[in-house]
């Protein structure tokens, strides 16, 4: 799976001696029911914040939505596999922080929904999953709601104290997408959902940090310059693409003996 950070990227994959016995057939049925209940549950929650956002009503034009809007789109292109996990992680999250703090939550929530979209279409040679990429969309406009709530209740602090409104808004991001993720891994894959979601934890949460950092950076700048200014963004997330896909590959490097061992 794919989300601004971290979405789900399921696989099919063979037994060993390709057959099932009944028990874990019975089992993998089991497991597949709770998963279509928990997909389902996660994409009412959403249509339910697209439906308040919609009623609501979108703001007027607004240039400053339209560039956010083409950059997370673009970073959201920037995707990596976490190793040893059926997940990815694009750059897109900067931009959905910097759209949570500054716009309105149907546009927010309209960046993250459509970035998660672009990064969930496959690239050449992969298929198409339509079941898959609407369980990403979905919950990244639910996590993107719950970070507004924050981020609305801390518009009216002091300038001094917008950075802590930044982290606490990446936090709640981080929990409300990761959460579901790995809960969604473990239903289809049958994996322990504690070190499921330790995995996930360990591999991006560096990047979670980091965005937040550079979005705390990019709206005080933007204070100044002008909303031209997150732009410049997408630049330094390349980088930071480029940095977190050599260190992945390093990491598949080194676990693939132990796993050939295994």
């Amino acid at each position: 799976m794919a989300a601004p950070g971290i979405t789900y990227n399921n696989r099919k994959r063979a037994t060993e001696n390709g057959a099932e016995s009944e028990a874990l057939a019975a089992q993998k049925e089991r497991k597949g029911t709770f998963a279509k209940v928990f997909v389902a549950i996660v994409v009412l929650a959403a249509s339910l914040v697209v439906g308040r956002a919609i009623f609501k009503g979108m703001p007027g034009e607004n240039i400053q939505f339209v560039a956010l809007l083409f950059l997370s789109i673009l970073a959201a292109r920037m995707k990596l596999t976490l190793p040893g996990f059926d997940s990815c992680m694009s750059m897109n999250l900067p931009f959905i922080l910097i759209a949570v703090a500054q716009l309105d939550v149907s546009q927010a929530v309209m960046v993250g929904a459509v970035s998660t979209l672009a990064q969930s279409m496959p690239g050449p040679g992969s298929h198409m999953k339509p079941l898959q990429m609407l369980f990403n969309v979905c919950n990244i406009a639910n996590a993107v709601a719950i970070s507004c709530f924050v981020a609305q209740h801390g518009s009216t602090w002091p300038t001094a104290a917008k950075p802590l409104v930044v982290a606490a808004t990446a936090l709640l991001f981080f929990l409300a997408d990761t959460l579901p993720v790995a809960t969604i891994i473990t239903l289809t894959e049958g994996k322990d959902w504690v070190r499921t979601w330790d995995g996930i934890v360990l591999l991006s949460l560096p990047y979670f940090v980091l965005s937040a950092g550079v979005a705390t950076i990019v709206l005080a700048g933007t204070h100044y310059v002008g909303w031209q200014f997150p732009s410049v963004l997408l630049v330094v997330m390349y980088c930071v693409y480029r940095s977190f896909r050599y260190y992945f590959e390093a990491v598949r490097k080194i676990s693939e003996p132990v796993k050939g061992k295994d």
